[in-house]
């Protein structure tokens, strides 16, 4: 948008003269009347209803501005209220409809303390929101027996079906990789080795071609192997092992967080505050939900000051540029207590893109107006200068507002993707919106307050030395 708008202003000031230029009468030519009706009794108007568009403006706002702070904005996909029918979302309703509702969510722990996963699993598999846990301590390898488990060379033996001798050459070869010495020196009986690591141990001496199977040896240890492969390469990492949960829960909602809140109490007995991490869906919506208060606030306080900054600098009057910044910030507040009213649900991206573009472009329509009552007010009485600058800046305004709204509009109601059809539908109704106030509120405010706006006048320096 910033490149674009760049891209515009180039255009405009260094290509658009020129073309001007070379084709007068072409544009003579085609040049029609104008269509733009005079409005000037409109502007006789609202000088003489003595500003009841301001107060119906001024009882507007406080509820304007409830309302678009009690907007459901959504923080994920599945969330937002379709506003176009898409084929992709139906064929999502429709599996939805038809097959359980399913939401992953990762738990995350360090390794290596397989008692405690253990743990964790069983308590969490025993949650009612819970369809299934998957983690290294609930993945079977016999019956009754997990990849977990600690084993003593004795059982393993007897687990596959080896010979007792075998099993101890094993588990003494393990010993001494890990510099365990107990696997030599020690109780054989009392050393144990959990399953997955004794039987990672055993498929890497297979693959060195260290230890050797018969046929019968082969087969058995081949499904095993699957499921050990399976288990590595999903669940356990350099640092952290990983618990998969699937639960019967929306992404979003009190219901899912509460969840999220339960996980963390459960794992908190067994390792350390901040050592587990839970991860999926529901806590990323719920992220974007505990940052956006923060960043919407920063976005919208950042762009009135640099517009504040820019009008003070144009008109060189502080209670004039508060005044356009208050007017086009009401239409932002009534812009968005559409979608509270309307019981929609937009992604919170709405909000703090249409925001900013909203009091960016159609300030526009608040300068043009200013500017032209500026330049009237020394030669006529202030009411007819205003009634004036209000006939002029017409047809700028509404040219500008209506394309505006209307391509946003047509956005909102023909486009099938949720995002970009509820930005296109704020930013036209947005625009439509300050077209509204600045040819009310605004002309009858800047005569009211006309006093105060003049008595802040200032001079920049630079004026004063050319003067």
């Amino acid at each position: 948008l910033a490149k674009s708008i760049v891209c515009s202003l180039l255009t405009v000031f260094l290509l658009m003269p020129g073309l001007i230029l070379l084709f007068p009468r072409a544009i003579r030519r085609t040049a029609h009347r104008s269509l733009i009706p005079d409005i000037t009794p409109w502007g006789r108007f609202l000088m003489r209803s003595r500003g009841c568009f301001v107060w119906i403006f001024l009882l507007l706002v406080p509820a304007a501005f409830y309302c678009s702070r009690q907007v459901n904005y959504a923080f994920a996909d599945s969330s937002v209220t379709e506003l176009v029918y898409s084929e992709s979302r139906a064929a999502m309703r429709k599996i939805e409809s038809t097959f359980a509702r399913s939401t992953s969510v990762v738990l995350l722990v360090p390794h290596e303390d397989f008692t405690a996963e253990k743990a964790i699993l069983e308590q969490v598999a025993a949650l009612p929101q819970v369809k299934s846990a998957t983690g290294l301590a609930n993945i079977e390898v016999g019956s009754g027996n997990v990849l977990t488990d600690s084993y003593t060379p004795r059982m393993f033996a007897e687990l596959l079906d080896l010979p007792q001798e075998e099993a101890d050459l094993l588990f003494q070869a393990y010993g001494v990789r890990h510099e365990e010495y107990q696997a030599l020196f020690g109780s054989r009986e009392s050393y144990r080795v959990p399953l997955v690591d004794i039987f990672g141990f055993l498929f890497d001496m297979i693959d060195h071609g260290v230890v050797t199977l018969d046929a019968s040896q082969s087969e058995r240890l081949t499904e095993l192997r699957r499921t050990l492969d399976f288990a590595l390469d999903q669940l356990r990492g350099e640092r952290y092992n990983r618990m998969l949960l699937s639960v019967d829960l929306p992404v979003e909602g009190e219901e899912s967080r509460a969840f999220v809140e339960e996980l963390r109490a459960i794992a908190a007995p067994y390792y350390p505050q901040g050592e587990v991490l839970i991860v999926g869906d529901i806590t990323s919506a719920r992220d974007l939900a505990d940052s956006y208060t923060g960043d919407s606030l920063l976005i919208s306080l950042l762009t009135i000051a640099f517009v504040f900054v820019i009008l003070l600098i144009t008109f060189r009057t502080v209670v004039g540029a508060v005044i356009l910044v208050f007017v086009i910030q009401g239409s932002i507040w009534i812009n968005f207590s559409f979608p509270y009213l309307q019981h929609v649900s937009p992604s919170f991206v709405t909000n703090m893109i249409v925001s900013a573009i909203q009091m960016g472009a159609t300030i526009d329509y608040a300068i043009v107006l200013m500017n032209r009552y500026q330049s009237l007010r020394g030669d006529l009485p202030i009411r007819e200068a205003m009634a004036r600058a209000v006939r002029e800046s017409f047809a700028t305004v509404l040219t500008s507002g209506s394309i505006m709204t209307i391509a946003g509009v047509l956005i909102g109601v023909r486009v099938s993707d949720v995002y970009v059809s509820h930005i296109g539908l704020a930013v036209g109704r947005g625009a439509f919106c300050s077209v509204i106030l600045v040819l009310t509120v605004l002309p009858q405010l800047l005569v009211l307050l006309d006093k105060a706006v003049e008595k802040t006048r200032f001079r920049l320096r630079l004026q004063e030395e050319e003067a």
